[in-house]
């Protein structure tokens, strides 16, 4: 589902729907362990991860545990060392190495014979990807300027993304239609050619922090045991 909801860029019902996955594999990792097919339920939830650093990109602002946040880092640090210097084809990368496999309703035929295009399913999934990127790269760069300032002129913020002034705006307008989906950190209007942006409420979140290192010792005190 966590895929699916990623495809229609509802990037926030994808985070949500990845890190239970993750969570749930993570914390009950000993009891996940007892299974023979337990190695290929550990690269699901890789590629899990790798689906939930796209979203995260492509919808900055959402958190997410600080579990799965440090298991990103480890996995997939390399990936998003690059997508900071703006080297999107990490994207591409993560999407080649965690999209699930894809595959043709029909065997297509000429002169009667079945020919094998089995990889037309994936180059179709991996063009509609590309088109998605090319539509919302541009979020993460918009939003670290709009965050910068209290309040900022739609010119001055064109320049500093190297784009005209309607463009700017178009980008703006898209950006708040989509964030209006999802609860997001940054909040802003446009009054005429100004970029007027809200306070930022920064909301302490101790009880989960909390939370996270029970269950780490908890999942120590279980690998103590068994050893």
């Amino acid at each position: 589902m966590g895929f699916a909801q990623l495809m229609l860029q509802d990037f926030a019902g994808a985070i949500r729907s990845f890190s239970t996955i993750i969570l749930q594999v993570q914390r009950s990792r000993n009891y996940y362990s007892r299974f023979a097919d337990y190695d290929q339920l550990s690269k699901l939830t890789e590629k899990a991860g790798a689906l939930l650093s796209i979203a995260q990109f492509l919808s900055p602002g959402q958190r997410v545990n600080e579990q799965i946040h440090s298991m990103i880092r480890e996995k997939y640090g390399d990936k998003q060392a690059k997508l900071q210097k703006g080297d999107v084809s990490a994207l591409t990368e993560l999407f080649s190495y965690a999209a699930p496999k894809f595959i043709l309703p029909a065997c297509p035929l000429v002169d009667g014979k079945p020919v094998n295009r089995s990889a037309e399913a994936s180059q179709v999934q991996q063009k509609a990807f590309a088109d998605m990127i090319a539509r919302q790269q541009h979020v993460p760069a918009l939003r670290s300027y709009v965050k910068l300032y209290r309040s900022i002129d739609l010119e001055k913020l064109a320049l500093f993304r190297g784009v005209d002034v309607e463009r700017a705006r178009a980008e703006l307008m898209a950006h708040k239609v989509h964030s209006a989906a999802f609860k997001s950190d940054v909040h802003f209007y446009l009054a005429n050619n100004l970029v007027l942006v809200d306070e930022e409420v920064n909301n302490q979140r101790t009880g989960e922090f909390f939370i996270n290192h029970i269950h780490r010792f908890a999942r120590i005190v279980d690998e103590c045991s068994v050893e």
